[in-house]
């Protein structure tokens, strides 16, 4: 799930893995992900593919498909080398509405369980629909797996306690029905 300050969301189907420093998944709090997960009700933060309330800072060729914001801090670095396919909304009312939607998001998502537990780096890992927590931060090095068995309202539930490390390269495959819309 999101932290209320940073969120990185594949909400948009043409979803580009970032390669964000300080960037979270809308990620939550440790329990066993077959529990049915429910989506996580986004508002006017659904757009958004990173939302950040400490800035933004990019370290590597990232493309971007959705709208980007910051606020209260409003620095973005490595803009270089990022491509945004949405809209800038750097601080505006748009961005500080959905900062606010974001934190009904992270409540709800937050709430959802029980859950399973993971650690460290997820690269090369299979998950199948559920809510997972780390009690510490998540990496993602290359590739995970996200596997909905066939149902398309397959729903999968991120918590972590710190943060999200993506690094450049990393990618998050979608099979059987799984849908970047319902990943949270």
């Amino acid at each position: 799930m999101l932290f209320p300050s940073t969120m990185l969301h594949p909400r948009h189907p043409r979803y580009g893995v970032a390669s964000v420093a300080a960037v979270g998944l809308l990620l939550a709090t440790p329990a066993s992900a077959q529990a049915a997960s429910a989506p996580v009700p986004l508002g006017s933060a659904a757009s958004f593919v990173v939302l950040a309330g400490a800035g933004v800072t990019n370290t590597g060729p990232t493309t971007l498909n959705g709208d980007i914001g910051t606020f209260p801090t409003l620095t973005i670095t490595g803009t270089g080398s990022m491509t945004v396919t949405g809209t800038d909304h750097h601080g505006d009312a748009v961005t500080q509405q959905a900062k606010t939607d974001l934190v009904t998001a992270y409540k709800a998502a937050a709430g959802q369980g029980p859950t399973s537990p993971i650690s460290g780096d997820l690269t090369g890992k299979t998950l199948t629909p559920g809510v997972y927590n780390s009690a510490i931060s998540i990496g993602l090095t290359g590739a995970l797996t996200l596997d909905a068995k066939g149902n398309p309202n397959a729903v999968f539930v991120f918590q972590a306690g710190s943060s999200l490390t993506t690094g450049s390269g990393s990618k998050v495959n979608l099979i059987n029905g799984a849908s970047a819309c319902n990943v949270f």
